[in-house]
């Protein structure tokens, strides 16, 4: 037997598919401008509540620690990919001062900086306060996972 929740969402997408239907080419423009506008609610109110599904399918995968693929009751499925996180450069003026002309060597400067290809062995051969400096620099946010639903 399917839930309540699942029986209703079959039967808001055959609503939606109905209102499709209103819209052909001879269809009154009042009735168009109706479907345009119960659309558009229904558009709005499941962007803040599929946001809401989203935040608690990253919340579920974060505590998976990896990516991973959810099965709802009926069978669908919900997909979670969590990216590794990837150090980024804060406040790098201030590095640039400390490096000097080494920095260019680490890092490519983009909207960001990010880490240049070697950046590992080029950090060993700099001197302790070099590396102090750049390590207090870099940060490893956590990246958001990213949710979609299989259809």
């Amino acid at each position: 037997m399917e839930s309540k929740y699942v029986t209703l969402g079959k039967e808001i997408a055959a609503g939606v598919r109905e209102l499709a239907l209103g819209v052909e080419q001879e269809a009154p423009r009042g009735r168009v401008v109706d479907i345009g506008h119960y659309l558009w609610r229904l558009a709005d109110l499941t962007d803040s509540t599929l946001e809401k599904v989203k935040e608690r399918m990253r919340e579920e995968a974060r505590k998976e620690g990896q990516t991973t693929t959810f099965v709802g009751d009926s069978g669908t499925r919900c997909r979670v990919l969590i990216d590794p996180p990837r150090p980024h450069v804060v406040k790098p003026e201030q590095l640039k001062d400390v490096l000097g002309p080494v920095f260019e060597d680490l890092f490519e400067t983009v909207v960001s900086y990010r880490l240049r290809e070697g950046f590992d062995e080029k950090l060993l051969t700099l001197s302790p306060e070099q590396r102090q400096a750049i390590l207090q620099r870099l940060q490893m946010p956590d990246p958001t996972p990213r949710v979609s639903f299989k259809v």
